[in-house]
């Protein structure tokens, strides 16, 4: 056989080696196709039906299969959401906990807790929390510090949930957690309510380090106003971390009142400027005409943002619409009139901004006349 026919033969071999591999994937594809149909059908099946049982429907229920029990437990907690949301009646007292209880939601959400997948896990801790199944606590326990952090967060969820006496042990663990996401433990804290959080949140921060303050800090703002209060003056009295004493003041910022100014104070003259910046934010809500004086001297401040902060502050605080300009008048440093004028053209710029779009309507879109398909044909 020559050098020609054993090229011609290699490539015969491939073609039918292409072609056949070609055909394997087009059916692989065609069966794939036909599966992701086939289940995209059975789970809008699956979710029409339970989500009319969940809303008290009559009917008979189906036995919840090994496959669709991730599907009909998300199908529940969002139908629980939705309640709690809309402010329906206890879940205890209305037809979700009914079909949980005769469906064994409890035994299936123990099943997924079983299984290696994050998402599965998810939906059965959420549902023995929301549940309260007490004897689900050591298989909780064993997820309380998951790799995952999403899963550790919901394990805690469903623990304080069942036994509240742990939200101290929570609150210690939400300083510690850094793979927690804050939008997340915010919503788990909302959840909970600003009575049982408010003293488990302050003695967190009274024990945790620089670092771990910063992470919990954030949260004071869904505890009781007093409760946040006292423990922002101890943070301020005690702590000398700029980043905390500026998280700290920025917070005070929302509960601050007239007593706690002799607190406030002595940061406006504090070395590093954006704890300055954090004490003149806090001591707007409370600024007196005693103040002026202070205030008027930080337009002098070395630091630019500084005296940005404070011309918004003595324009707030010290002038009235129409006399900015006797205020600006008092300050002798240029850099100090400079910044008043940087506020003043600024708020000059939203308000006509604001007038603009009040005031004249949005314009019309105009489209040229949709010709008719032969309009443009050339005719020979």
């Amino acid at each position: 056989m020559s050098v020609f026919d054993g090229f011609v033969t290699i490539a015969l071999w491939s073609a039918a080696c292409v072609f056949a591999l070609s055909l394997g994937m087009m059916v692989l594809l065609l069966v794939l196709r036909t599966v992701a149909v086939a289940r995209r059908r059975h789970l809008a099946t699956l979710a029409a039906f339970w989500r009319a049982r969940f809303a008290g429907a009559g009917g008979r229920l189906a036995r919840v299969s090994a496959r669709d029990a991730f599907s009909v437990l998300n199908f529940w907690n969002d139908a629980v959401r939705a309640a709690a949301a809309n402010g329906d009646a206890p879940l205890d007292a209305g037809p979700l906990f009914a079909v949980a209880v005769s469906q064994d939601f409890a035994g299936l959400a123990l099943t997924l807790l079983r299984r290696k997948d994050a998402g599965d896990r998810l939906a059965g801790l959420t549902t023995l929390g929301t549940l309260r199944v007490r004897a689900a606590l050591p298989a909780i326990d064993a997820s309380l510090d998951d790799v995952y952090g999403q899963v550790s967060l919901a394990a805690w969820r469903a623990a304080v949930r069942i036994e509240p006496v742990r939200l101290p042990a929570f609150a210690l663990a939400i300083a510690r957690h850094t793979d927690w996401q804050a939008r997340e433990v915010e919503e788990v804290l909302r959840e909970i309510g600003p009575e049982p959080i408010s003293a488990p949140i302050a003695a967190s921060i009274e024990s945790a380090s620089d670092a771990e303050v910063l992470r919990v800090m954030r949260y004071l703002i869904l505890c009781e106003p007093e409760t946040a209060r006292t423990i922002l003056r101890r943070v301020l009295a005690a702590r000398e971390d700029p980043e905390v004493l500026a998280s700290a003041l920025r917070t005070f910022a929302s509960s601050m009142l007239a007593q706690d100014r002799d607190v406030v104070r002595p940061f406006l003259a504090h070395p590093i400027p954006f704890v300055r910046i954090a004490a003149i934010g806090a001591f707007i809500p409370v600024c007196v005409a005693e103040d002026r004086a202070t205030m008027l001297a930080l337009l002098t401040d070395g630091n630019s943002w500084v005296r940005y902060r404070a011309a918004q502050a003595a324009l707030d605080c010290f002038s009235a619409p129409g006399d900015e300009s006797d205020l600006r008048s008092e300050v002798v440093d240029p850099y100090g009139r400079d910044a008043i004028t940087q506020v003043l053209a600024e708020r000059s710029a939203a308000s006509l901004r604001g007038f603009l779009r009040d005031e004249i309507p949005p314009p019309r879109r105009s489209s040229a006349p949709r010709r008719k398909a032969n309009d443009l044909r050339v005719e020979a």
